[in-house]
């Protein structure tokens, strides 16, 4: 029996550089970690947003990363 990572895993590795962006109520809260219980009305993201991650993504290019994840639910439950 082979030990290691598995094909899934090393097709990961494989890509080497990249960026993990978690974003959820938390980002408009201010806080690291909240049980869930806030409102939607906490929800608020600027009108600029989608050029800001634009920007993002640009940069993450520039610097040479070849995959972005993106949690957009995460441990509190906001999709």
């Amino acid at each position: 029996m082979e030990i290691g990572p598995t094909v899934e895993q090393r097709r990961q590795i494989a890509r080497r550089y990249g960026m993990f962006c978690h974003y959820g109520m938390n980002t408009y809260q201010d806080v690291e970690w909240s049980e869930g219980k806030v409102g939607a009305e906490w929800f608020s993201p600027p009108a600029d947003l989608a050029e800001k991650i634009d920007g993002w993504a640009a940069l993450a290019k520039a610097a040479g990363m070849r995959y972005l994840l993106y949690t957009t639910k995460h441990h509190d439950g906001f999709c």
